[in-house]
């Protein structure tokens, strides 16, 4: 956590931040999908492409959990 902490915006903190997310996407869909979500937005800023699929995956995993299927959908679909 305390990667994700520092504000780096490197493949390391996205590899964190999707670390998180998978180990809340069965716990707290809602943690699950606020890691998510930072993941694919520094994924995104460093076109680092197997960690935003990642992200994505993860994300709509969260939402599935939450019982938001067409954002679940969507996001997996993005993955």
């Amino acid at each position: 956590m305390s990667i994700v902490k520092t504000g780096e915006k490197d493949t390391i903190t996205v590899n964190a931040l999707n670390a998180l997310s998978k180990a809340f996407f069965n716990t707290d869909a809602d943690k699950s999908i606020l890691y998510g979500k930072k993941a694919i937005d520094i994924s995104t800023q460093l076109n680092f492409k197997t960690g935003l699929a990642y992200a994505f995956k993860h994300t709509g995993i969260g939402y599935f959990n939450k019982g938001d299927y067409k954002e679940a959908l969507k996001n997996y679909q993005s993955s």
